[in-house]
């Protein structure tokens, strides 16, 4: 299994659940825009990308040819160790159900996005809680952490 074969059999960082933003350029604005995709402007003034991304297709990326530099250079922990050899493509994928049956339950205690609400599941359960409380949300968190997040990015 590629690196892009794993990427496209998860999607997890283009759902939200592990970053709110990826950061973008002026070109990549223009070229997300002729696509559809709707950019935001952080409070810092950057421009963005808001995850929990509108071109996401299941687990595909929708606008894969002109993505933005940030997600074509991001790789998970997962990736890396899998390139790496520190585990097979089928412990990632293991690894990669798991963090999905996280947040489907997470996902099935929340109300459905509103319009101006964001798409991550994990963002939402920030702002509204979970009926169950808090717990699953920690150890959702904790998870990705471990398995997706390396240790400069958390």
């Amino acid at each position: 299994m590629t690196l892009s074969e794993l990427c496209q059999a998860c999607g997890i960082c283009c759902q939200g659940a592990l970053f709110r933003y990826a950061l973008l350029g002026q070109d990549e604005v223009d070229r997300l825009a002729a696509r559809g995709v709707p950019t935001t402007r952080r409070r810092n003034g950057a421009l963005a990308l808001r995850l929990g991304c509108t071109a996401l297709k299941g687990t595909v990326c929708g606008i894969y040819d002109v993505r933005p530099k940030a997600c074509d250079a991001y790789f998970c922990q997962l990736t890396l160790r899998l390139r790496d050899g520190l585990i097979s493509a089928d412990e990632a994928l293991r690894l990669i159900a798991q963090a999905r049956t996280f947040l489907d339950e997470i996902g099935a205690q929340l109300p459905a996005p509103g319009e101006d609400e964001p798409r991550s599941v994990v963002e939402r359960a920030h702002q509204h809680g979970l009926r169950d409380g808090p717990d699953l949300l920690r150890q959702t968190e904790a998870f990705l952490r471990e398995h997706f997040l390396g240790p400069l990015q958390r």
